[in-house]
């Protein structure tokens, strides 16, 4: 008699859950909920119904639990059928449950088809445009486009990237540069107007329908099909902006009172005695004696020579006791 022992199994690889790994890890995931027949922001001019929020996604064969927290996306370029994708991001947890293919695996898909024109097929001013014939059954908006207000902007189906292209913010950061506007997410222009930030890839970041910042010499660039050019590395801004950015040095030399022609230096230089220097000799101080048209010549008063050396000596030691006194105190 054979007894099966699971654990025995998958310690061996014999039966591998490959969903286990994974488990507990949360994502974001793009869902397709249906497509519409304009890019204006949560108009109701959907083709049929759009799908609800799904209580869970089937992703790779594994199930992932939906937690909510829906952002809404419409693309403003049409795919080559006509239509305008609407797509949701979800926060999502990954569990170690298997499961098979179904709806909620192609609506995250990109490689699902786009929804075909369900009506005839045209070209307006080179955009492709899907007519629907008046009074066709089937085609009505079933319910709002979505549950929450829309943002401009055609993420990929699936899970979100975790750097490159689509891993930003809003419709802007989430809208990959190409694509046809399907279920592949993008191009560009999908998200002009929309809001977020482009990741740091060197493409700058890019707020609404303007772009600045990334590697290059130049701005970025939105163009009428809504591609991205140029860019430069966005300035940081500074904490604190100094009113006297050259410091107090700086200060001080533009008041006029320092430097070598400053008032100071010269009412200091005013009181400074004529002495020169000698080469090491002692100073000799000479005073003239005048009186009126007297003069009764000079007189030298400098002292003997022993007495600046005894001054030398007095300077030094109080230097000497004033240090000790800095260093050990008392």
């Amino acid at each position: 008699m054979y007894i099966r022992d699971d654990q025995l199994q998958r310690r061996e690889g014999k039966c591998a859950n490959k969903c286990e790994a994974a488990a507990g890890q949360m994502s974001t995931i793009n869902y397709t909920r249906g497509w519409a027949r304009s890019g204006t922001k949560d108009k109701k001019d959907q083709v049929g119904a759009t799908a609800e929020i799904p209580t869970s996604i089937c992703q790779e064969g594994c199930k992932f639990g939906v937690l909510g927290n829906e952002e809404a996306y419409r693309s403003q370029t049409p795919s080559s059928h006509g239509l305008y994708r609407l797509s949701s991001d979800v926060l999502a947890v990954q569990t170690d449950q298997e499961c098979t293919a179904d709806k909620t695996t192609e609506a995250a898909n990109p490689r699902t088809p786009d929804k075909a024109c369900p009506g005839q097929l045209g070209d307006v001013n080179g955009v492709p445009t899907c007519v629907v014939p008046t009074g066709a059954t089937g085609f009505a908006p079933n319910g709002p486009p979505s549950n929450e207000p829309e943002d401009r902007g055609n993420p990929t189906a699936g899970e979100k990237p975790g750097s490159g292209e689509g891993s930003g913010s809003g419709g802007v950061g989430r809208t990959p540069s190409q694509g046809n506007g399907g279920n592949m997410g993008g191009p560009a222009g999908a998200a002009l107007g929309g809001s977020g930030t482009k990741p740091g890839t060197g493409n700058g970041n890019c707020t609404g329908d303007k772009c600045t910042g990334g590697d290059d010499d130049k701005d970025n660039t939105v163009g009428a099909v809504g591609e991205v050019t140029g860019g430069r590395k966005p300035a940081q801004p500074e904490l604190y902006e100094t009113k006297y950015p050259g410091g107090i040095s700086a200060v001080w030399n533009e008041s006029g009172l320092g430097g070598n022609q400053g008032k100071l230096s010269a009412l200091a230089a005013s009181f400074a005695p004529a002495i020169a220097d000698s080469n090491g000799a002692p100073i000799v101080f000479r005073i003239p004696v005048g009186v009126g048209i007297y003069d009764f010549g000079t007189y030298e008063v400098s002292p003997p020579p022993m007495v600046w050396g005894f001054i030398r000596l007095c300077i030094i030691i109080t230097a000497l006791w004033l240090a000790r006194a800095l260093v050990f105190g008392g």
